[in-house]
């Protein structure tokens, strides 16, 4: 058996750095956070923080058309979601959040989470007779 092959099966993967572009701004940075753009995934963001959470950011851009007036608006949606595990206690609200201390732990979890997400690259419409809505990906 490989070193790598032992490695895998152990649980322990090198992280994606092809896959995950860092995009920390300097600011995120000096707050001990790093943010990460999925490549696979227009759109789609890991967020990994000092505190020990970790998040994935789905990044939209929202288009909607008054097919009367023609008026179009335009926003921005970011949508964060914790994707650290989760335990149930019996006390409590009854489930709380793993943290996960170590930078390596965190970068695991994005690469555990992103490899079973798989974003819809697609535009959506919705239209009826007043109105057309279109979200598209969105990179920050």
């Amino acid at each position: 058996m490989t070193n790598n092959t032992r490695k895998q099966q152990q649980g322990n993967f090198m992280f994606n750095t092809t896959r995950f572009i860092d995009v920390t701004t300097n600011r995120q940075r000096s707050n001990g956070t790093t943010i990460f753009l999925d490549s696979d995934n227009p759109g789609v963001y890991y967020g990994s923080y000092q505190s020990g959470y970790v998040r994935r950011i789905v990044a939209t851009q929202n288009t909607q058309s008054d097919l009367n007036t023609g008026k179009t608006t335009q926003w921005n949606t970011d949508n964060i979601y914790q994707i650290n595990r989760r335990c149930h206690f019996t006390e409590g609200n009854g489930i709380t959040s793993v943290l996960l201390p170590r930078s390596n732990d965190r970068l695991s979890r994005i690469q555990e989470m992103a490899n079973k997400f798989d974003r819809e690259n697609e535009i959506i419409t919705h239209t009826n007779d007043n109105f057309s809505i279109i979200i598209s990906p969105r990179l920050r």
